[in-house]
Parts: structure tokens; sequence; C-alpha cells
């Protein structure tokens, strides 16, 4: 969609669908687009030698990320051709080798401004600094690497800033002003009602039938309208790193490294999290911690040969003996408290306000912790406080933030070992056994709180992860 072609049926009020290509209707091109030319990408890096057994790094680009890749609309280019049996199926439709009955199917193109009138549409700004230009990130990292013992440790502080992230959600061209509110339930009539039309509201063009809401939208003709890459989408992310690795010897190997970091953003970084801003007028409030924020994460991997029965008599049992595993920890993701949207005004979602003086988190810690049973009725325990929370006024927005800002899920804890006895048969013949452990310590994780606010169950936790889970293998080598 063009926001500046006239809509011829819309009275001619701006905004109507182009088409690429050559010919009558078409803009006499294939570009939607103008091509980023500003993509400089510098960097800068460092290694010194402080001492023969440490090394201090560091380094700084700019770097810019690919386009999201969304289609473009199809519109006037694809068509459906459906024929219905007028006694069942009891006789065909149509036969195959004849092709279609005649008059029944009309091939596409459709050059038509206005196919689009009533529906959601994507439009595509077309400027400098507008649809197509690409995300840029800032990234910088200091980083101090020393060996000890024949094990390796390294420190790092590593950051990246995104500006220019694009999403196809975030600028809703569509969604009213917010001062529209002050209407209340003058917005949801028809915009030929008596009411309305006493306050001087008048159809935008003269075949328009619907609310004075969507009369008074910038394209009454339409109903959502977003911006196809919209680089508007801003990230931050700091962390410090830690490593500890130990390359294979004397039959062991590990490496443990744990990072504690924070990232803030306005966008999501996963499509099914978030819709359209609250207000696409005020982004600034969309800003807070990521969906994906873990801040603090320990992970421990190693694999060790057994010393013992490498030799002597019973070393077809005692020896070739491997014990391995993978062990995490990581702290609870963000949680968003949620309300269903009542505003009339188009825009993506509603939040709801905070109370303040209620505490969020409620309930025991997560060794004692009960969770909801359907099965036997059991309650459980509550996580979070509903009072904290209420519902926004009719026609006011919600002050609580996208995400919480300090109540997190429980934290997770997996541990997934393995048990390897290797037998040599002959030379080129050799057999494992191996039994896997995934969730060895069968611990109980979890699942995030129930946190829509309009739910009986709100606060409260109605499951938890994958049990211990036992796996023996086979294995023949030759």
């Amino acid at each position: 969609m063009d926001p500046t072609v006239p809509n011829p049926a819309a009275a001619g009020l701006p905004g109507a669908l182009i088409f690429a290509g050559d010919g009558p209707g078409r803009i006499g091109g294939k570009r939607f687009m103008l091509t980023d030319l500003n993509n400089i990408s510098p960097r800068f890096g460092f290694a010194w030698q402080l001492t023969p057994k440490t090394v201090i790094r560091g380094g700084y680009g700019i770097m810019f990320a690919p386009l999201i890749g969304q289609d473009l609309n199809r519109q006037g280019f694809n068509t459906n051709v459906s024929i219905a049996s007028t006694d069942g199926g009891l006789s065909p439709v149509f036969q195959i080798d004849r092709g279609w009955p005649e008059g029944r199917v009309l091939p596409p193109p459709f050059i038509d401004p206005t196919i689009a009138n009533g529906t959601a549409i994507s439009m595509i700004e077309k400027r400098r600094g507008g649809s197509g230009s690409m995300p840029r990130t800032q990234q910088w990292q200091m980083n101090v690497q020393r060996t000890l013992g024949g094990i390796l440790l390294d420190g790092s502080y590593v950051a990246t800033i995104g500006h220019g992230v694009t999403t196809g959600s975030a600028v809703q061209r569509n969604q009213l002003t917010p001062d529209r509110l002050a209407l209340g339930a003058l917005l949801q009539r028809n915009i030929a009602d008596a009411t309305v039309v006493a306050q001087g509201f008048r159809r935008p063009y003269p075949s328009f039938n619907g609310t004075l809401a969507q009369a008074l939208r910038l394209f009454p003709q339409y109903q959502g309208v977003n911006v196809l890459d919209a680089p508007v989408g801003n990230s931050t992310y700091h962390a410090f790193l830690f490593k500890a690795e130990r390359r294979f010897a004397n039959g062991l190997q590990f490496l443990v490294s744990y990072a504690y970091s924070k990232t803030l953003t306005d966008v999501a970084f996963n499509g099914g999290d978030l819709t359209a801003p609250q207000d696409t007028y005020n982004r600034r409030a969309e800003k807070s911690v990521a969906n994906t924020d873990v801040p603090n994460r320990l992970v421990l991997s190693y694999g060790y040969d057994l010393p013992f029965g490498k030799t002597g008599r019973w070393r077809w049992a005692l020896g070739g003996w491997n014990v391995a595993g993978i062990q995490t920890y990581a702290r609870g993701v963000p949680l968003r408290i949620t309300v269903p949207n009542s505003l009339p005004i188009f825009n993506g979602h509603l939040r709801p306000n905070r109370v303040g003086g209620v505490p969020i988190r409620i309930g025991p810690g997560f060794g004692s912790f009960e969770p909801l049973n359907a099965l036997s009725g059991q309650a459980g325990d509550l996580f979070l406080d509903r009072n904290a929370f209420a519902t926004p006024q009719p026609f006011t927005f919600g002050n609580l933030g996208v995400f919480l800002p300090d109540v997190r899920g429980f934290s997770s804890r997996s541990e997934d070992l393995s048990l390897v006895k290797k037998f040599r048969l002959r030379e080129k013949l050799s057999t494992e056994l191996r039994a896997d452990f995934f969730n060895a310590f069968n611990r109980r994780n979890l699942n995030d709180p129930v946190t829509d606010l309009t739910n009986p169950n709100f606060g409260r936790i109605n499951g938890s992860g994958a049990a211990r889970t036992i796996q023996l293998g086979w294995r023949m080598d030759f």
C-alpha cells in the first residue's frame, strides 16, 4: 500500500495498492524499497601478551544484520478457484483432461488499487532510513585469558547495542491517536448513529459504513496498516562471561562457563510473545527486560575415562569406563502480566496497572512450593498476588511494563549424565554399551505461573518440566 496514492473506492482518500512491473496501473519498476548504501562496518581489535601465560584481547566493530525478509503482499497476483458438486459428489464436477469449465477461472493479475479495501494491509516506507534499512549493532569486548596448570581461565566483558532492529508489527499506522480515547463509548457507535452525527462527525467517504473509531483512522478504508521491516527497534546486551577449560589430558576434559548478563529491548525477540505496542505513538513505554533475558547461567560439561582396569586379568570388566555429563543451572525468565485489550483504538495490546504497596511475589520458595493439581483438585500455592495488579479503567492505558523487572519464574536445574563401557573384541572390532540419564536427579523444574489476570488460576503453577528419562544403547564398530 502506498499512503500517497488516491483510493478511487474511498472518494480519493490517500492510501491505495500499487503494483510492481510495467504497464497500466503499475509503478514501472520492481523495487519498493530504497537500497541502503550506508552500511559502513569498521572493525578494530588487538591482542597483547602481558606475560607468557596471560593474554589480553579486545575489539570493537559495527555490524549490519540481514532484513527479516517478510513476503510482500501478493494481492492481485494470485487467485483461488473452487467448484462444488451439485449432487453430493455422485457425478464429477468436471473432467480434468478437459480443463476448467469455461468462465470459472479468471487468471491474475488483477491490477486494482482498491482490491484490499476493508482488509488489513502492509505498507513500505520508501525513504532513507525507512523500510529496507539494515539493522545496525555495535559490538565490543575486553577479554583476559590465563593458563594455570593446564587449565585455561577466561574472563570477558561483552556488549552488543542494536539500533534499527526491523520489526513488522511495532509501527501501526492505522491506530487512533490516544487523545481519541476521550470520546469514550462514542467510538464504538456506528458513524450513522444520531449521537455521533450530533457531535459533528461524518462519513469519511460516501460508501463508508462502520464505527466512529474506524472512521477516524488515518486510512479508514483499511483495517490494520503495519509497516514492513520498520527499522525502529532497539536493544542493549551487557554480559560478564567466565570460562574454565581443560583440553583432554590424562583421560579428563571439562568446560565450565558462567554468564552474568542483562538484555533490554523495546521489541520482542520472538514473534509469539508480543503483538503490536500498547500505544504505537509511545514506543518508549515498550522498553523492558527482554523476553529472552536470563541473567545468570552456569553450564558444566565434562568427560572422564576412569583410570582403573587398564591392565590385569579383569581389565575386560573394570577397564574402558567413561562418565560424562552436561549440567545446566539458569535463573528464570521474565513474566508478562496480561489483560484483554478492550480499547477501541486498534492498538496492539493492553497492560494492567500496578497497585502500589502490594507485593507481587508471595508463597513459599522452590523447595516447598506445591503446584496446582487438576487430577486431585489441589489448588496449590500462589506464586503471584492478584491484588498487586488491576485492570485499567475503561478507555485508559495500563502503567505496568511489558515484563516484570524484578519477579521471574523459578530457576531451572538439569543434569544429563552418561555412563559408557567400551569393549575391544578384536583389532578392528569393538562394541559399546551406554546408559544416558536425562534430568538424572529427577529435578522438579516448575513451569512459570499463569499470568493472565482474568484466569481463575492466576498466579498458580500448573505443571513442571520433563521427569527423569533413562536411555540404554548398544553400538558395534567394525
